[in-house]
Parts: structure tokens; sequence; C-alpha cells
């Protein structure tokens, strides 16, 4: 049963991303710029979540459903959607070994501040938006760099932060619940 944990896990967070993808696609319709791109983008606040608390199977869970969604649902070619899965899943895990090492931090979201998960939703947002449009430069369907990064940025920002924070509200009014039951 042991050995069962993790490709239950990595299953799990593959099948969430592609439900999260497809889910901001019907509600943030009116934010989409491409099939890839929203300026609100859900998903990547799983991104966050899922290589904080699975560390290198929340990037192969994100690497799977990102290599699912590309093919399948946005139709790009095998490499394509292989080099962009690759660098979705691998950006938020980069930037938060990078903050959590610097900030000391454990891999807990009831353990961070508000601040410590804006810090870590900034790096991430910069190094996706960077590596992204990079990609897009070089494969020729994006004239410029800005153009793509801004809009990266800003969807993956939004996106995490409206799901790290309902996250760390949700955690909080679960221990205001649990707490208040114990007291009596």
């Amino acid at each position: 049963m042991r050995n069962l944990i993790k490709p239950l896990i990595i299953t799990g967070i593959a099948s969430t991303w592609i439900a999260l993808f497809v889910l901001n696609e019907y509600i943030f319709k009116f934010t989409q710029i491409s099939p890839a791109i929203n300026l609100i983008f859900i998903p990547a606040g799983l991104r966050l979540i899922s290589v904080i608390i699975f560390s290198w199977v929340g990037v192969i869970g994100l690497f799977v459903g990102g290599v699912l969604i590309g093919i399948h649902l946005i139709e790009l070619a095998p490499l394509q959607a292989i080099t962009l899965a690759g660098l979705s899943a691998l950006s938020p895990f980069i930037a938060y070994s990078a903050i959590a090492r610097a900030l000391k931090l454990e891999p807990s979201l009831a353990d961070m501040s508000a601040r410590d998960l804006l810090i870590i939703a900034i790096s991430a947002a910069l190094l996706g938006g960077t590596l992204h449009s990079i990609f897009f430069l070089l494969n020729g369907s994006a004239n410029t760099f800005i153009g793509p990064f801004i809009q990266i940025f800003t969807g993956d920002l939004l996106g995490m932060l409206l799901v790290l924070y309902c996250a760390k509200f949700g955690i909080w009014a679960y221990r205001q619940i649990y707490s208040s039951q114990h007291l009596k």
C-alpha cells in the first residue's frame, strides 16, 4: 500500500491541475488572451501548494497534468507541450525552494505569513513569466518578451494569490472552529 501513495498523489495533482484548468477556462474566459494565457490563472495557485506540500512529487504531478492539457486541450505539438509543462512545473519549485531557504520557511502553508506567501507568489510569477516568455520568443509564437511576460506574470500572480489566500483563510477558519469546539 505504501508504494501506491506517491503515484496516487501524482495522479491527484495531475487530475486537479486539469480540473482547475478547465474551471479557469469557464470562470475566467473573459480574461483569456490565448489558449494558454489568462489574466487570472487559478491553476497557478495549485502549482505553489503542490510544490510546498509535496516537493518533487508535486512537480511530477504538475508536469503530467501540464503535458496532458498541452496535448489534448490546447493541442500543442508533443515537444512543445513537454517543454511548457516542464517550465510550468519547475518554475514554482525553483522559486519556492530559493525563497524558503532564504527565509528559513517550513513546508507548511499554515505556518507561513501573508507576507511570506506574497514573496513566494511574486517570485514564482516572475520566474514563470520569464521562462515562458523566453520560450514563446524563441519558438516564434511571440514577437516580444515583454507582452507575454506581463500577461503571464499577472495571470499567475493573481491566480496564486487568490488560491493561496483562500487556502490560508480556510486553514485559519478550520483552526478557529476546531479550537472553539475543544474549549467546550
